[in-house]
């Protein structure tokens, strides 16, 4: 897998495991959420105006969720900045972030960032560390109160104590910059689904920007071919997918692979269970006290007891499920919409003959399911105090950096100088030269903000768009968001991620034969007791001052 392929698919996510194993990442519900909340008073969400750039083959959804596809890279590139540079001469903005490759080439040595400091009139200047060890960093970096310009934070669900109070005090209040129509100042920012942006908003006001992903959610990979072959044309309820994972188990091939208590989320589709919480009148249910839940954990654990399962799936850790699906050792994966694109390219060079498709969720009975939209983010980029007139100008460097696809911004801060970092392939899509990889494909501003996502396959096959752009736009009319994005539990940012690995290392024991059905019960209890009812009854406070 090429980073750059995988950063355009996840319009820029990383995700430590993937980056290790180079393989898809499970659709993982969030343990510790973004603490935004809203109340009465809460600013306006900035308002959402699409770019308009080369038109694509296949269009995004109108709320920008459903990515926008192109069969070829754009020719016709148009500079989403305008204005001129946003500093002068001995300006900087510094950064604080993270990396998953090696330290590319230093400013001297980098006509890519040589020309991105040229356009926005200032010098960029980055820290950054190893994904790993990223959040210890950042814990120095604040004790010592010597705040750079813009920092990552949440990055990999991972909160600080008393965050909202460190937002107050020590960070910039970007409500007047980009609430409402004030974000059309920053057009490129402007271009953010509404989405992402309600994980940014802390007791009424804006203090952060969102680096969205690819928000149309979980999906579960398969190998049409295997589908084809048992003559199942559709999946249309809970008896046709449990008979195409039986007859799929043959000739040393398993049905299903890959799939635990946090990467169930298509079969909880299925059965029309909560997106980890659902509302009603004000009162808040989690997922795993429903019955919905309870069938969901039911039917896998039939499918475990009757052997359709890979028995490797107990032991493996996020993405090793990838490529032993990829060699064809079963036939369906559970993952995120981001990955596909991923998966896709890394088949053309592995299996030509396995034809990847994604399932939509039926209902259990027959009728439709549900798809659980994610909130449209990976992390958040924060900005320390300043002036207003300093807090523009590195409004505007992030600007400039979120440059979408399809602009002449986005062509140098992805690839870099033609003929020193990239050259165009016969089908007209740029390829890194060895210089490149070093120059661009690991510089840092990737890891800070990045655009929408779009559906785009950079090795040319253009069949990867024609499929995933109606099966997201099929998956996407079914979304159900989470209740509680945007809403703040006190206990849920302390104590959110121990409590759900105790309940998902429980539902492991069930699904894998260790313990009975009836244990469900007393792991809900026991969350409940330990946290999980205090953070329900913050939530539900949060809702109430947010509806009035």
């Amino acid at each position: 897998m090429q980073r750059r392929d995988f950063l355009r698919a996840t319009g820029g996510a990383l995700v430590l495991s993937m980056a290790a194993a180079c393989a898809p990442a499970p659709s993982n519900a969030p343990a510790a959420p973004p603490t935004a909340t809203g109340n009465a008073s809460a600013a306006p969400l900035p308002t959402y105006v699409p770019f308009q750039g080369p038109p694509p083959d296949f269009p995004a959804s109108a709320d920008g969720i459903v990515p926008a596809g192109y069969l070829t890279f754009p020719k016709n590139l148009v500079k989403s900045t305008t204005g001129g540079p946003v500093g002068k001469q001995g300006d900087q903005v510094s950064f604080l972030s993270y990396s998953i490759n090696p330290t590319p080439a230093p400013v001297d040595q980098n006509p890519a960032w040589q020309q991105v400091n040229k356009d926005l009139g200032l010098d960029l200047k980055f820290t950054y560390t190893a994904l790993q060890d990223y959040n210890v960093k950042l814990q120095t970096v604040l004790s010592s109160g010597q705040l750079p310009d813009t920092f990552t934070m949440n990055v990999l669900g991972v909160l600080i104590p008393n965050e909202i109070d460190f937002f107050q005090t020590q960070c910039a209040d970007l409500t007047p910059f980009v609430s409402g129509d004030a974000i059309k100042a920053f057009p490129n920012l402007a271009n953010l689904p509404q989405s992402a942006w309600r994980n940014c908003r802390f007791n009424g006001k804006f203090y952060a920007l969102p680096r969205v992903v690819n928000a149309v959610g979980s999906t579960l990979l398969v190998q049409q071919n295997l589908l084809d072959d048992i003559g199942v044309a559709q999946i249309q309820n809970k008896d046709d997918f449990a008979n195409a994972v039986k007859a799929m188990t043959r000739n040393n091939i398993y049905g299903i692979g890959g799939i635990q208590a946090n990467t169930m989320q298509w079969v909880l589709e299925m059965f029309r269970a909560p997106n980890l919480w659902r509302e009603s009148s004000g009162k808040f249910t989690k997922d795993w006290e429903t019955p919905e839940y309870k069938e969901a954990v039911a039917l896998l654990k039939s499918f475990w007891d009757a052997g359709y399962v890979h028995p490797d799936t107990p032991t493996y850790s996020q993405q090793q499920g990838a490529q032993p699906f990829y060699a064809g050792k079963f036939a369906m994966y559970p993952t995120n919409f981001f990955a596909f694109g991923i998966a896709w390219d890394r088949l053309l060079g592995i299996n030509k003959n396995f034809r990847l498709s994604a399932l939509i969720p039926p209902g259990f009975d027959g009728s439709k399911g549900v798809q659980f939209q994610d909130w449209g983010g990976n992390q958040i980029t924060v900005l320390k105090k300043g002036s207003a007139e300093r807090i523009k100008q590195v409004l505007g460097v992030l600007n400039y950096l979120a440059a979408p696809f399809g602009s002449q911004e986005y062509l140098n801060l992805w690839y870099g100088q033609q003929g020193t970092d990239f050259n165009f392939d016969e089908h007209g899509n740029p390829v890194y030269t060895k210089t490149g990889q070093n120059n661009v494909q690991y510089i840092a501003w990737q890891t800070i903000i990045s655009p929408p996502a779009v559906l785009f396959d950079s090795a040319g096959d253009a069949n990867f768009v024609k499929t995933a752009h109606p099966t997201e736009t099929a998956a996407h009319e079914l979304a159900v968001t989470d209740p509680t994005v945007g809403l703040y539990s006190p206990t849920n940012a302390t104590r959110g991620a121990s409590l759900t690995q105790t309940v998902w290392d429980g539902v492991n024991g069930i699904l894998f034969g260790r313990t009975d059905l009836a244990s469900l019960n007393q792991l809900v209890g026991d969350w409940r007791k330990n946290g999980g009812d205090q953070i329900r009854s913050e939530y539900e406070a949060e809702f109430a001052k947010s509806s009035t």
